[in-house]
């Protein structure tokens, strides 16, 4: 009995721990002023029929003062890119301040759609990318 108890609970415990690996924030992009992150998220909602993952984005200001992202978000599905209706967005963060998506709050220009889970999907994203980036009016070399 003790060993069958011993199991399930490291079962669980390298369960959660698989989960907690893949749902962490990856860097996007670094540099002394700002830090974007990702990560692809599972978002279900029963209720609604929604069953999607995500692409959550996550901004963090590192300055003392008022910071403003700005990009184009670039989205490929399929191998092919998708003009979305809006596609430059623009963030004002405080100081020492952070932005970002979360399944109960999807933020548009902070996260991207990225496949339906619950169906074959038609569409699924390969790619997507912040490009023209820019911080307080300034390109960012990346």
């Amino acid at each position: 009995m003790y060993k069958k108890v011993l199991c399930v609970c490291l079962l669980v415990l390298v369960a959660s721990f698989s989960y907690s690996q893949n749902n962490e924030w990856k860097n996007y992009f670094s540099n002394n002023e700002v830090s974007i992150e990702f990560k692809y998220t599972e978002c279900h909602n029963p209720s609604k029929g929604i069953h999607h993952e995500n692409v959550l984005l996550r901004i963090t200001n590192k300055t003392n003062n008022e910071l403003v992202a700005a990009y184009y978000l670039q989205r490929i599905y399929n191998g092919k890119e998708v003009k979305a209706d809006v596609s430059n967005f623009t963030f004002s963060l405080t100081a020492n301040t952070s932005i970002e998506s979360s399944c109960d709050e999807l933020k548009e220009g902070l996260y991207v759609f990225s496949r339906i889970l619950d169906l074959k999907a038609n569409s699924v994203l390969n790619s997507f990318d912040l490009k023209n980036l820019t911080i307080n009016g300034q390109p960012v070399a990346r």
